[in-house]
């Protein structure tokens, strides 16, 4: 472990997969307190435990982003744990249905997408950045 993030919060929005998990375990290696965010709550502790195994600080987040309130809950948690937001990693994605297209997509599922994709972070956005703004600073990472 390094110590470039010590003393400093971060949220990994689908951080239990993916690019978003190997985010979320280099952000802890740096240093950084973790909240690990995803929708399958097993997926979520399965990253928090390597973390921790590894002497890294985390807690899970289970929950959509594509929630305006679970997005603002994710911020708050990382404040509470961590002592601030530091680093905000938006990197939650879902896959269209397989084999859909735009001949048969279902509006329910293209707001899904919608919801986790666009609305997520803007909705974790909105919530984080009034707190950087207070504390001076902060980085945001959209993938």
């Amino acid at each position: 472990m390094s110590d470039e993030l010590i003393g400093k919060g971060a949220v990994v929005t689908g951080g239990s997969r993916g690019i978003g998990r190997a985010m979320a375990l280099a952000l802890a290696e740096a240093g950084a307190g973790v909240i690990v965010n995803g929708r399958e709550a097993a997926c979520v502790e399965e990253v928090v435990s390597e973390i921790r195994e590894a002497g890294g600080r985390s807690a899970p987040g289970v929950g959509s982003i594509g929630d305006f309130e679970r997005a603002g809950e994710l911020v708050r948690q990382c404040v509470s744990e961590f002592g601030s937001v530091d680093v905000l990693v938006n990197c939650a994605g879902i896959a269209e249905p397989a084999g859909s297209s735009i001949l048969d997509l279902e509006p329910e599922a293209w707001r899904e997408l919608i919801d986790v994709h666009l609305s997520g972070t803007f909705n974790t956005c909105r919530h984080a950045v009034p707190r950087m703004v207070e504390q001076g600073a902060g980085s945001i990472i959209n993938v």
